[in-house]
């Protein structure tokens, strides 16, 4: 993270972090810095807290507070719930980039933001379950998601609705496009696959620059279920901060496009 990153992120949601006490008390500055290093380097509380010359039990409640803060903070803003404006943006980018029309991918778009998150599932559990149980796959059937409506594939006089791209353990729905399955496909369909394999591989991407970025999830996560919630969602908001910043802040040096 850049300097002016942290501080404008240090600006947006250090008044939830100051702490009215007649004991010393940790500057909402040093909390945050503590938490980024946690999420970034990953390590034990223990560790952490030897650095930074706090006890454990601190450490544990600062992570927390922290996490909370840039969540409160940041989702209403960088994953808030997408419009029907939003959504054919999404579409747009997903065939300008990918080449593939009309697509609303799960939880990320064509730039790898994060669009959509249902975080607190089991990981033993199969995501067809989690995705049938969650909210955003409950709004989906139940057509509470304001989607664009159904329009013409570009070049084409064939009526497609709009849809999200899964592997093959989503059902196949109206709202939901999976692969031709089998191995003796034709060349149409073999086509077919390979786009939206391509496109559908930008979620992987998505979590792979999280992981990369977000030391925290290289190894287990030693803490209680709801800190390690916080944790998720606080640097899930980060990731889309952290794209969205970067990215409106970048100067094209002379010569580039």
């Amino acid at each position: 993270m850049t300097p002016a990153c942290f501080d404008m992120l240090l600006e947006m949601i250090k008044h939830k972090l100051l702490k009215r006490s007649r004991r010393v008390f940790l500057i909402p500055k040093l909390r945050l810095a503590m938490t980024l290093k946690c999420l970034a380097h990953g390590g034990s509380f223990q560790n952490l807290g030897w650095e930074f010359r706090v006890g454990h039990s601190t450490v544990s409640k600062v992570i927390y507070e922290t996490c909370e803060a840039i969540w409160e903070t940041l989702q209403p803003i960088y994953l808030k719930s997408p419009s029907e404006t939003d959504w054919m943006s999404i579409s747009e980018n997903f065939f300008n980039k990918w080449n593939f029309p009309i697509v609303l991918l799960a939880c990320c778009d064509a730039d790898y933001k994060f669009i959509w998150v249902d975080i607190g599932a089991w990981g033993s559990e199969h995501d067809s379950g989690i995705f049938r149980r969650s909210k955003m796959g409950k709004d989906l059937n139940e057509g509470i998601v304001k989607l664009p409506a159904a329009s013409k594939l570009p070049g084409s006089e064939t009526v497609m609705p709009y849809f999200f791209v899964g592997d093959e353990a989503f059902p196949l729905k109206s709202y939901i496009m999976r692969l031709y399955p089998g191995k003796l496909l034709s060349d149409k369909k073999l086509i077919f696959n390979y786009r939206l394999s391509r496109a559908r591989r930008t979620i992987e991407n998505a979590f792979g620059i999280l992981a990369s970025r977000w030391k925290v999830f290289r190894s287990p996560l030693l803490c209680s279920v709801k800190t390690t919630e916080s944790i998720v969602k606080a640097t899930v908001c980060l990731h889309n901060f952290l794209k969205t910043e970067i990215s409106n802040s970048y100067v094209p040096k002379s010569g580039e496009q």
